[in-house]
């Protein structure tokens, strides 16, 4: 009886577990890449819906207080009740606008309290980075 060893199979031993090492880490960022875009995606829509319903307040006549609280209703509960809202009121001089005047509402927050930084082992980090959004209105 004659055992016959294929020696292309003895060289191909360990080649699979190299290859895994090698595209394993290109997965995981394309995975984790995935998930901060769309977590990301999310929270901007997110941040834009209440900064729409902060100037819509702001719109029809309501004061700064008036509109944070609708922000912050809007963003409900959770890390991005960390906001800073910002609402332009008054003019450059001071004075109340009047109707037909635009109203400015913005808010901010930063970006690493809505979404984890899974891109950091990579060198992708967005430590510092801040998202911001901005609405212009017509004070009615």
């Amino acid at each position: 009886m004659r055992i016959s060893i294929d020696p292309t199979k003895k060289r191909r031993r360990g080649s699979l577990s190299i290859e895994l090492l090698l595209i394993l880490p290109i997965l995981m960022a394309l995975l984790f890449g995935m998930c901060r875009f769309s977590l990301e995606f999310f929270a901007r829509q997110r941040l834009h819906t209440a900064c729409r319903n902060g100037a819509r307040i702001a719109a029809l006549g309501g004061d700064r207080l008036d509109v944070e609280r609708a922000v912050r209703r809007s963003l409900g509960g959770g890390p991005m009740t960390e906001t800073e809202v910002i609402a332009e009121l008054e003019g450059d001089d001071g004075r109340p606008l009047t109707a037909g005047e635009p109203v400015v509402v913005q808010v901010r927050l930063a970006t690493i309290r809505v979404v984890p930084d899974l891109l950091r082992f990579v060198g992708l980090s967005h430590r510092g980075e801040m998202m911001l959004a901005r609405v212009v209105m017509c004070k009615e």
